[in-house]
């Protein structure tokens, strides 16, 4: 909460932009309980084979966030118009919809926890939890640093940004899905010593991947400017701005595939990088945990 203040300082000099800023992520940290919730009550689903209730849940959270945005944001059906408070807080209520959803069954399957934390077994977790942590922060950081470098520029160049993982984002969402299915199809080949059925899930992985950027390289090196207009042009975006980013659009399904390969194998190597017990079987000697740091 602290530091949300000079992020937004050093992310844009426009004074709207951080007080908006401020004020979503203010409402959005506080009650960001449902969302921490439903992840640890999903995790624990998926564990058990049922994902298509963490799904359901999480379509339901979405939907309720898209039918709320209006209505609060722009006071429908007699409500006060809240702006950004109202888009943070349906973004809040869509996410403890979901949290409802995933931990119900949860409490339901096992209604008493019992036992103690030992430091121990937290310090094996976040070892085995260490790669994908720093992979998340490092794609954070390197927006923050991208933003930084065009901040010298321009606020246009910050925009053009935005819309480029705006619209990267609609060809990531088949691929993050595809990352959840390969992890414990490998985790349990891996931990049963079955190599050959390991490969075929990291052939598969590696084909999809490939396919779906393919497409994204059809759609925006055939018409690299149609997406980018029919997404902004209502939101008062100037037009130059527009065709500066449709210009970089082309290249990025030509980048992304080396870099999704790279996703589907150090998503194989952190699974054998977890300490024994957790998915290897009790005769292997797994390493410590890599980190690999994409380019």
């Amino acid at each position: 909460m602290w530091g949300i203040c000079g992020y937004f300082s050093i992310s844009s000099s426009q004074q709207a932009v951080r007080e908006s800023g401020l004020q979503y992520t203010h409402i959005v940290f506080l009650f960001s309980f449902g969302l921490f919730a439903e992840a640890n009550a999903t995790k624990l689903l998926q564990a058990k084979g049922n994902t298509v209730l963490p799904m359901l849940a999480q379509i339901a959270g979405a939907v309720l966030n898209i039918l709320l945005d209006p209505i609060l944001i722009y006071g429908l059906f007699g409500l006060p118009a809240m702006g950004i408070r109202g888009a943070a807080v349906a973004t809040v209520l869509g996410q403890w919809l979901a949290m409802f959803i995933v931990i119900l069954p949860v409490f339901r399957r096992f209604p008493v926890f019992s036992g103690r934390v030992l430091p121990a077994d937290c310090i094996r977790i976040y070892r085995a939890g260490l790669p994908a942590i720093a992979m998340q922060s490092l794609n954070t950081l390197y927006i923050v640093g991208l933003n930084l470098v065009l901040k010298q520029f321009s606020e246009s160049a910050v925009l053009v940004l935005g819309i480029y993982y705006k619209l990267q984002t609609f060809f990531f969402i088949p691929l993050m899905g595809l990352q959840q299915v390969i992890l414990p199809l490998i985790s349990f080949y891996h931990g049963a010593e079955q190599p050959q059925r390991e490969r075929q899930v990291l052939g598969c992985s590696i084909k999809l991947s490939l396919a779906v950027m393919l497409t994204a390289l059809g759609a925006f090196m055939i018409r690299p400017r149609r997406p980018s207009f029919h997404l902004h042009s209502r939101t008062g975006c100037p037009l130059h701005r527009l065709h500066r980013a449709s210009d970089h659009l082309p290249q990025f399904p030509v980048r992304r595939p080396g870099n999704d390969v790279y996703r589907i194998f150090s998503e194989r190597r952190a699974r054998e990088n977890q300490p024994a017990g957790d998915c290897a079987s009790p005769g292997r000697s797994p390493g410590p945990p890599g980190l690999a740091v994409p380019l």
